[in-house]
């Protein structure tokens, strides 16, 4: 399939003027989309893409009409059936609070659009801003789809930048004043270009910018040029990310966040894609043995990627049990997929996953020769050929060709990478030198540490974890000398061998400003204070100086969800469970219980 979803930002090796080498690039890409699709199955009827006009006057039409084809319908990776947008795709409901912090709500992605478009007359002073955040596979780029279809029927016209890809080209336009405006320069013909910015400059224009997670090494300094460069645009501003490791740089953003599937909904897509008999059969199995989401606590198929494969996978897998754990879910969906392409020998297969690691240990999304080739140099080069070959002929539904030369692909998802690179690291053989406890890696080692001891041995091995017990003390006692991150907590309580992720993430919003200041000497005396659990067991198993153990302390897990120092009297206390305040000397400091999000300081 062609692997971006926007044809304007595909433009990148033409020079802009010169139009005719332009027209034989649009003429590749429109030849490629169309046997995309026809490999792609469906409908099985190919869409054309519309030429590029000469006439400017006609340029905004040509380019919402781009939009319409890219985004009228989604290929389902895993059975290669196409699914119409507003319709095939299941419909998510949107909730959070706007710039003021008033609650807001939106069943679909029409309803969000429509708000998004009211922003655009807003008084800059009220914000036209917003940063919607949801987990791994949550469908944010479903949505994205679903808004641009929208927003095409809307006075306003959608842009839409991959954040991979701005990144990748972050050296040769960091000197610019805007990155967005210069990325969209550089990937676009003079006079598309120039009408997009025209729209933008004027409010005219829904800027969409996905996936600010997928920067990788680069995260931080775009966050911070969107925040602080791209908002001056003035145009209604539309940023999706996972939520880890966000900055704290978007405080008067509207801030929204994507619902899990109902019951009802999974039902509804699961009849519409398999029959209500097959649906039906697979009752026992979502209510009892899906896979249990470490955040919510709810089923996995309450994310739409995941219900996506689930569908897929009952559909090929009549008669066979269906997988158990998420990591199993991945397994048996590459799997699937790979097979729907030309089938991959053993070598190649290897090759793949190795390229993968390389580039997550790289921190890119995009994958270049170079990954190709220092993958061959650690697991042998036999199949480079053959890997090459398919790639650029389009036939891996997992790899999506983004260009043939210089090479650049990408895995279908993200979270299809972290899957091949856990895989990698099980595997063992490899090192990540000068590991840290970056966001990045909180996917692909969460799903690790969900296999067991195979991948949990050699993970500590290659990341040169502090040697001396069990890789799961290992683990827990690594995190907690980094003070317990909020984004591996999942991965401690999973290590600790199950409890409650809510629950460790309450005692860390306590304990915040103690557990940061003492780091690995805090935890552990703090959760010897806490009941008999096994989370808390584990983060006492290696303490760093003598337990005081408390004998007046109730063996009860404590209401209050925060605690704060004050070198005066304290006069009241506000106990909440939606806010943790916490606090020294002079300042308190209140935070999102659900998102651990800094919403303000209180001085004095």
């Amino acid at each position: 399939m062609l692997l971006a979803c926007v044809f304007l930002l595909h433009f990148s090796d033409r020079p802009a003027s010169a139009s005719q080498l332009y027209k034989d690039y649009t003429t590749e890409l429109v030849d490629a989309l169309q046997r995309v699709l026809a490999l792609g199955g469906g409908s099985g009827v190919a869409e054309s893409l519309p030429p590029m006009p000469d006439d400017a006057d006609e340029m905004r039409g040509w380019h919402e009409e781009v939009m319409r084809v890219e985004h009228r319908s989604i290929t389902d990776a895993l059975s290669g059936k196409r699914l119409e947008t507003t319709e095939g795709c299941v419909q998510i409901a949107i909730q959070g609070s706007d710039a003021s912090g008033k609650p807001v709500r939106f069943g679909d992605a029409g309803a969000l659009c429509a708000w998004l478009c009211g922003l655009r007359d807003l008084p800059e002073s009220e914000g036209r801003c917003v940063l919607l955040t949801s987990e791994p596979a949550a469908g944010k780029t479903w949505l994205m789809s679903q808004v641009i279809m929208h927003a095409l029927d809307s006075e306003l016209v959608p842009i839409l930048v991959k954040v991979e890809r701005l990144q990748t080209r972050l050296l040769e336009i960091e000197a610019a004043e805007n990155w967005v405006e210069a990325f969209l320069q550089s990937t676009c013909d003079a006079t598309h270009y120039a009408m997009l910015q025209r729209l933008m400059r004027e409010r005219r224009a829904l800027l969409l910018l996905d996936g600010l997670d997928e920067a990788g090494a680069y995260r931080e300094r775009i966050e911070r040029h969107v925040a602080e460069v791209v908002v001056r645009l003035g145009c209604v501003l539309l940023c999706t990310s996972r939520p880890a490791g966000l900055s704290d740089l978007f405080g008067g953003f509207h801030k929204l966040k994507l619902s899990p599937l109902s019951a009802a909904q999974q039902v509804d897509f699961l009849e519409r894609r398999l029959g209500a008999q097959r649906a039906a059969e697979l009752g026992p199995y979502l209510h009892d043995k899906v896979p249990v989401d470490a955040v919510t606590r709810g089923r996995v198929t309450a994310n739409p990627l995941m219900l996506s494969m689930v569908a897929s996978i009952a559909d090929l897998r009549q008669g066979i049990d269906m997988p158990r754990t998420t990591a199993d879910l991945y397994d048996v969906a590459a799997s699937a997929m790979l097979k729907r392409g030309t089938e991959l020998s053993d070598a190649a297969q290897k090759l793949l996953r190795a390229v993968f690691f390389e580039a997550h240990v790289d921190k890119q999304r995009i994958v270049t020769a170079k990954h190709l080739d220092a993958a061959a140099a650690r697991v042998g080069g036999e199949a480079v050929d053959e890997l090459r070959e398919l790639v650029v002929r389009d036939r891996l539904p997992l790899v999506r060709l983004l260009q043939t030369e210089p090479l650049q692909m990408q895995a279908f998802h993200l979270s299809f990478q972290e899957f091949y690179a856990m895989r990698a690291l099980g595997e063992g053989g490899v090192q990540l030198q000068g590991f840290k406890w970056e966001v990045w890696w909180t996917n692909a080692v969460f799903m690790g540490v969900q296999t067991g001891d195979a991948f949990g041995e050699r993970f500590v091995e290659a990341a040169g974890l502090e040697a001396g017990e069990r890789w799961r003390g290992r683990v827990i006692t690594s995190l907690a000398r980094e003070a317990l991150p909020t984004a591996w907590l999942p991965t401690v309580v999973e290590a600790a061998g199950g409890g409650d992720v809510a629950r460790l993430k309450a005692f860390v919003g306590r304990y915040r400003d103690v557990i940061q200041r003492e780091g690995g000497k805090a935890v552990a005396q703090l959760a010897l204070q806490q009941p008999d659990d096994a989370v808390f067991r584990a983060l006492q198993e290696r303490p760093m100086q003598r337990l005081v153990t408390w004998r007046n302390k109730p063996n009860s897990f404590d209401p209050c969800v925060a605690t704060f120092a004050h070198q005066g009297r304290v006069q009241s206390l506000a106990v909440s469970t939606t806010l943790i305040v916490g606090g020294v000397g002079k300042q308190v400091y209140v935070y999102d219980a659900a998102t651990e999000e800094l919403l303000g300081t209180l001085d004095g």
